[in-house]
């Protein structure tokens, strides 16, 4: 016995009020002449949104999706497969739960890219769907980023002698350094390409924790060797005009920085603490708080029922959440 026959995909997009059935039909008739897919004819034409796309198809394959611009992603399930074969099956892993592997995948049907990340990885897969250009900007993200992140700290603990923090009459000099320029460009440029609210760089006995705040939730992604801190330490508060020479008090400071075309005011914050300063830097990205709704992180049945309820002609809305979750932006 057949089971019901799954619904077109323009048909889905017009059930649930994404696109008018005028604009679907002008759109078949470009897929006829072109044979491009129905889904990029559409977002060419600005009928709907890559996002909406990826839920409504989500929906269609009864497979989960994610949207990874406001998905955590855990640094270590990443590396879980190497670089030439994420790009190569465009995916992506983004969590470890246990022996699964969850994975972004722009296909999640194919059975034989499944197969090469199982035996890759040596964990059973969990694959969800995900945009492919996301996908992609994702692998360039988690594996040149940071990989170029880890090469300046092995530069900078090469040149130095473990065990033994910079003196202090040397940090100026060492913090106009090229590799500490770089290492503290690459900690923001890191935070910013993540979509961090804030970064925390933390001195511990023998080692610095380098930790990120994305939608409220704190994730340690590197760490350096302790000796190299005080230069680390010193390059910030000379981009953000502070007193290099204090360090038994709380400072603050400001920065403009900009990266990828996103310009961003950072305000910085020094605290002593037994171990040495730790720094606080908050990203404010002006552009971050006019968002589609499709990026806010709503799961595809939350979002179309978000869409119905502010219709309304009356009612509440409560937003509540950690710092840095995204509730005003969400408001």
């Amino acid at each position: 016995m057949k089971g019901p026959k799954r619904k077109r995909f323009g048909e889905m997009l017009v059930e649930y009020g994404l696109v008018e059935p005028e604009k679907l039909e002008e759109a078949l008739e470009i897929q006829n002449k072109t044979g491009e897919k129905l889904g990029k004819v559409l977002k060419d034409m600005g009928a709907v949104s890559k996002q909406e796309l990826i839920e409504i198809l989500g929906i269609q394959l009864g497979m989960p999706q994610v949207n990874l611009h406001r998905y955590i992603i855990d640094p270590i399930a990443v590396k879980s497969i190497p670089e030439s074969l994420a790009k190569r099956l465009k995916a992506v892993p983004v969590k470890k739960e246990e022996d699964h592997l969850v994975v972004a995948m722009s296909n999640p049907l194919d059975i034989f890219a499944i197969d090469d990340i199982r035996l890759t990885s040596g964990l059973n897969v969990k694959p969800v769907l995900a945009d492919e250009e996301d996908i992609l900007s994702v692998i360039n993200q988690y594996y040149t980023m940071k990989e170029s992140i880890e090469q300046v700290i092995d530069e900078l603990a090469a040149g130095e002698d473990e065990g033994v923090e910079v003196a202090v009459e040397n940090e100026l000099e060492a913090s106009e350094r090229a590799p500490v320029v770089k290492l503290v460009n690459s900690i923001i440029q890191q935070g910013i390409r993540d979509g961090a609210s804030d970064i925390h760089i933390e001195p511990g006995e023998d080692i610095v924790k380098i930790r990120y705040r994305i939608d409220g939730v704190l994730h340690e992604t590197m760490k350096y060797p302790k000796h190299l801190h005080n230069a680390v330490i010193a390059r910030i508060k000379i981009i953000s005009d502070m007193d290099i020479t204090i360090k038994r008090l709380p400072q603050d400071g400001r920065k403009k920085f900009e990266f990828d075309q996103v310009n961003v005011d950072l305000r910085i914050s020094t605290l002593p603490t037994v171990h040495g300063e730790k720094i606080a830097i908050r990203i404010l990205d002006k552009d971050k708080y006019f968002l589609k709704l499709e990026n806010l992180g709503f799961t595809s049945e939350n979002l179309l029922e978000f869409r119905k309820i502010i219709n309304y002609p009356y009612g509440m809305i409560l937003v509540s959440g950690p710092t840095g979750s995204g509730k005003t932006t969400t408001l």
